[in-house]
């Protein structure tokens, strides 16, 4: 499993063996989320850098740099059977991002609406909506 720290760095971990098997580092902020995109060896993070970055986790290495939050991202997600990622930040907003190519990812999409923070984004129905949570007072769900 993969954890994300205030110390600014990525842990790979190995559940069964209860050893950390690699330190990611890059960030220039605490890491406030991460995830796995499925069935690839690449792995997604999110920092109050303002950043989202892509990471192939076997290798060690950052993939992908994307910027475009003008605050901390919060929370980052993939969009199951899609080349798409999700990211909610502090600025309100929420980007969508396309990753055909690792290298070259870039902003397909801004949602904006929120007037707080988005604490939280998770794709639901196999991608055809997108549930994001800034706070109780203030919840959206945008059709994809």
């Amino acid at each position: 499993f993969i954890s994300g720290s205030s110390d600014n760095t990525i842990k790979i971990w190995h559940f069964k063996e209860n050893v950390c098997k690699n330190t990611l580092n890059g960030h220039d902020g605490p890491v406030m989320s991460v995830c796995h995109i499925k069935n690839t060896p690449f792995i997604v993070s999110g920092s109050s850098d303002n950043t989202v970055r892509i990471w192939h986790y076997e290798a060690g290495q950052c993939k992908a740099i994307l910027k475009g939050h003008s605050d901390q991202v919060n929370s980052v997600t993939f969009i199951p059977n899609s080349k798409l990622l999700v990211s909610g930040s502090s600025d309100d907003s929420v980007k969508i991002w396309s990753y055909e190519d690792f290298a070259k990812p870039n902003c397909i999409q801004t949602l904006k609406g929120h007037t707080h923070s988005v604490n939280a984004v998770a794709a639901i129905y196999q991608g055809c909506l997108l549930y994001t949570s800034p706070s109780p007072r203030d919840r959206q769900k945008s059709r994809m």
